[in-house]
């Protein structure tokens, strides 16, 4: 989520790391040598905690991620540094005083970026729409270019990844957590869900797919728009290695794609599509027939991930939401596979 407005912060008690304390920006800001005039923190979040901070060399969103995840996060701030130096929209990480480009506060890494100012970028736009499928082409342009770039923890591979059990989450637990919620039917479509992605991506495994460093989280509040052009593309906190074709055919969705029911409006996911191959965006014939089956698995984990979440929630979730994850799954079963070829 954008770093000024709805960023995904840190949760206690994340899956394999211990529970973080506050974050005390004052502290925090120290190896950049900066001073908070005034610090605010941004409402929500998941896996990283952000804070708005004022000084006098400037406004700044200050993130800080799970125990333990340094090294996760150095090579992050490492991939945004590298794009920044080429993509005006990709906010640079700011070095400490001793160069580095992230710290530690609290017992967390942490990273400071310069705030970006416009807006969401707004589906019903189709500039606007356009405009953010230019930045993704760009984007994929300069990382296909990047030669020995890994998965970073926990993001996994999709064709590497336990669906079900990891890091991110444990469907013994989605499966107390519906059932506790008397929603068996939903547990029942998600572990046949789980139970045939597991097939379907030995067959993606097979046909020898585009990989490459991925931001991971296009949506459109994480692109920022103003004055017609992409401000910002923030959040890079999810970016990893992973199959291309399933980042575009997320943003297709996400973009315009995505129809009132969840399922796919294939007019506008095209307008989207055509918008980033233009830009010189690429997608092979092998992965336009696999664009509605790409975003089937995106979506599940999408699912899995929100589910497992909720599980270290506090408070049970609400039923609207476990009613969402199950319409979006089955809206997207009843698409068909050639729907974008």
């Amino acid at each position: 989520m954008a770093e000024h407005a709805a960023a995904r912060g840190g949760r206690a008690g994340e899956r394999g790391h211990p529970a973080p304390g506050a974050l005390r920006p004052a502290a925090a800001l120290a190896p950049w040598g900066l001073v908070p005039e005034r610090a605010q923190r941004v409402p929500g979040g998941e896996l990283k905690e952000t804070w708005l901070v004022d000084c006098a060399e400037g406004r700044f969103a200050l993130q800080a991620y799970p125990p333990g995840s340094g090294t996760e996060v150095a090579v992050m701030a490492g991939w945004q540094r590298r794009l920044a130096e080429e993509l005006p929209f990709v906010p640079p990480p700011r070095p400490t005083r001793a160069g580095a480009l992230s710290a530690a506060a609290g017992g967390r890494p942490v990273t400071l970026v310069p705030h970006v100012g416009g807006a969401p970028a707004d589906v019903r736009r189709p500039a606007e729409v356009a405009a953010a499928a230019r930045a993704l082409a760009a984007v994929h342009a300069r990382t296909a270019a990047w030669t020995g770039a890994a998965p970073r923890p926990p993001y996994a591979r999709f064709a590497d990844l336990d669906w079900w059990r990891n890091p991110l989450w444990d469907l013994a637990e989605v499966e107390g957590l519906c059932r506790a919620a008397g929603r068996s039917g939903l547990w029942l479509r998600l572990r046949a869900g789980v139970g045939a992605a597991v097939l379907e991506l030995s067959a993606f495994a097979a046909l020898d797919l585009v990989e490459q460093v991925v931001h991971n989280d296009f949506h459109p509040g994480n692109v920022l728009v103003d004055g017609g052009r992409v401000a910002g593309v923030l959040d890079w906190a999810e970016a990893t290695v992973q199959w291309r074709v399933l980042e575009v055919a997320d943003a297709a969705w996400a973009f315009g794609g995505r129809a009132p029911d969840g399922s796919l409006d294939a007019s506008a996911a095209r307008a989207f599509l055509d918008a980033y191959t233009g830009a010189g965006g690429r997608i092979t014939g092998v992965e336009a027939g696999l664009l509605v089956r790409a975003l089937r698995l995106r979506r599940l984990w999408e699912s899995c991930y929100q589910l497992g979440l909720a599980c270290r929630e506090a408070e049970p979730p609400a039923p609207e939401r476990l009613s969402a994850v199950e319409r979006l799954l089955t809206a997207l079963d009843a698409v068909p596979d050639d729907a974008l070829r």
